[in-house]
Order: C-alpha cells, then structure tokens, then sequence
C-alpha cells in the first residue's frame, strides 16, 4: 500500500491472527466440530464482553455514545430550531408549483432511466443519472423513492407515498 510500514505492520499483525485462530479451529477437528463445542459462540460473547468493556471505558470512542454526548433539548445553548409554520406552507407551495410546471415527460424518462440504472446493482455509478433526474426539475424525494424502489425497498420508507412513476 504505496509503502506506508504502518499499513503495512497493520496488515501483518491480522494476518497472524487469522492464522492462529484458524489453526486453533483444524486442531479442534474443523469449523463444524468447534460449533459443537461452543467454541465460536464462546469467542463472540468474549469479542462482545470486550467491546463492551472499551465503550464503557472509553478506550473505544462512538459518538453519540460515550463520547460527544448531545445535550437534551432543554439543555441545548440557544435552543432548539423550530421552523416556523408558515415557512412550511411556502416550501409545500413551492414544491407543488415546481410540479405543475415543470416538463412532467421529461421527469418521467429521467426517473425511468434512473430506475433502469439503479436496477443493475448496487456496484452503479447513480450519480449522473440522478444530475439528470435534477435537472428535468424531479425532486429529491422523487429520486430517492425511485432507488429505494429499484432495491427492492418501499417508494417511501413510511409507505404513506406511492409512487408516481
């Protein structure tokens, strides 16, 4: 990996780990015998304790967690945001102007190719199709519907929405 010794020393020290743990495996007869000894359940719950253990001491950092802690709402400096309700009736207006006036043809040929594009696999590059779809004026919630969809996801993810296409 272009040299870097501590990639590299990284890459060696898992290495001899998997091997030892593979030897430890064909001395107990194979992976189906050490599953009948408990073995592998005994390693999880251990990697699991562990775990647990550099969480609660810090060792292992997740924000949110252990660390980088958000304030409650009441707490919070400044308070909350709060979008003020006629700011919300504009955006809905906006949107729904957006799409009485937009190329509807043109939408729909963008969000069928995006569809067509997302259904070949998660290895796709979506992003010039989706630039596309942005451009014939689809909204985000048209575009992400549409790839949820193609992945075999609801349309909305609180299926309330259907889709349009």
């Amino acid at each position: 990996m272009g040299g870097s010794y501590f990639i590299e020393n990284l890459t060696n020290k898992l290495e001899g780990e998997a091997v030892k743990i593979i030897k430890e495996i064909d001395e107990m007869g194979g992976m189906a015998e050490a599953m009948k000894k408990e073995w592998v359940d005994q390693k999880i719950d251990q990697a699991a304790l562990q775990l647990q253990k550099e969480i609660e001491n810090k060792e292992r950092v997740i924000v949110g967690v252990n660390a980088f802690i958000t304030a409650p709402e009441d707490k919070t400096p400044g308070g909350v945001h709060r979008i003020p309700p006629e700011t919300e009736r504009e955006q809905i207006a906006n949107v729904k102007s957006l799409k009485d006036t937009r190329d509807r043809k043109k939408v729909k040929e963008t969000i069928k190719r995006l569809r067509e594009k997302a259904q070949m696999g998660e290895g796709e590059n979506l992003i010039p199709s989706i630039i596309e779809a942005l451009k014939a004026y689809a909204t985000v919630g048209e575009i992400q519907g549409t790839i949820r969809a193609a992945y075999g996801l609801t349309y909305d993810p609180f299926d309330i929405v259907k889709s349009p296409y």
